[in-house]
């Protein structure tokens, strides 16, 4: 596809097809990281000779280094918390966010509030006025930093 290609698009057209792509890619991510939260779970990619799902995801399924990474990441996180993936689906969150608190502790960030407010598997959840994003909390320095 040439952008030559696109030229004859109205601006409306042009707007909604981005629009629809990026929904596309979206929905097709947060598809792909539920399937390897599962390809995990029963650890079909060490049956297949890979030592990590990392190694597995460059090697198998062509993903680059960062790509990789952030998609697993991600699907080690949804196993424990599978409102998450709720979030990434609806665009509340994205993988950078993911990536950013999955490696602090649990229970000390939050999520949105919403339908999963009731959700038992999620941790604290609150409410950011005007704003739906997961929050951790700030770092403690010493008084020499």
């Amino acid at each position: 596809m040439s952008t030559e290609a696109l030229s004859h698009l109205s601006d409306r057209d042009l707007l909604a097809a981005v629009s629809r792509l990026a929904t596309g890619q979206r929905d097709a991510t947060v598809s792909l990281i539920a399937h390897l939260a599962e390809l995990h779970a029963r650890r079909l990619h060490q049956r297949a000779g890979f030592s990590s799902l990392y190694t597995y995801c460059i090697d198998v399924v062509g993903l680059s280094e960062s790509e990789a990474y952030d998609r697993v990441k991600a699907a080690k996180l949804v196993r424990r918390y599978p409102a998450l993936l709720t979030l990434l689906a609806a665009g509340q969150i994205n993988l950078t966010t993911v990536r950013l608190v999955a490696p602090l502790p649990q229970g000390s960030w939050t999520l949105p509030t919403g339908d999963l407010a009731n959700s038992a598997s999620a941790p604290a959840i609150r409410a950011m006025p005007g704003s739906t994003v997961l929050r951790a909390p700030k770092r403690i320095t010493s008084g020499s930093e």
